[in-house]
């Protein structure tokens, strides 16, 4: 019998492979493109300068982290190829990578947030915290969640498409 108790996420295609990467991809090409890591030069200068500015950050970040006893899938190259095209920014990570990463972006948002309108960051604040509540949860009830964590897990999936659906 098909019921809340005996149902699945497969969490690795449906988020790490899937939803976040397009979330992180538009997140952290936006910072890119809006000036967080500014430069002077053509376009295609800017972009390469503030992609290289972007990986010393996420490596300072691991860094830091790792002091604090946590240690993360570290994503070993950052090109701009791995923003996507127009229209379609998914970030060209692998699954673990992009866990990480949902982490690193939360506090890539407090520092850049400057980049971003205040509605714009308000949804990228809301789209950011909830992809991180949800990978919270995912990490903490491998096998099975709760019924109470379900109705967590659902309000949180319900308030990221929100977030989302603002955003664009």
């Amino acid at each position: 019998t098909l019921s809340p108790q005996n149902l699945g996420i497969d969490w690795l295609h449906a988020c790490s492979l899937g939803a976040w990467r397009y979330l992180l991809g538009e997140f952290l090409w936006c910072l890119v493109t809006k000036g967080a890591w500014p430069t002077g030069g053509p376009p295609s200068v800017q972009r390469e300068f503030a992609v290289s500015q972007l990986k010393a950050e996420i490596s300072t970040w691991y860094q830091a982290e790792s002091r604090r006893g946590r240690i993360h899938s570290r994503i070993t190259d950052l090109r701009v190829s791995m923003f996507g095209s127009d229209g379609r920014r998914e970030l060209g990570t692998h699954g673990a990578e992009t866990n990480g990463l949902v982490e690193f972006a939360r506090s890539a948002l407090d520092k850049h947030g400057h980049v971003f309108t205040d509605a714009d960051f308000r949804s990228w604040q809301r789209a950011l915290d909830t992809a991180l509540g949800i990978l919270t949860l995912l990490r903490s009830h491998a096998m099975r969640f709760k019924p109470a964590d379900i109705q967590r897990f659902s309000d949180l999936t319900l308030a990221h498409l929100q977030a989302i659906r603002r955003l664009g």
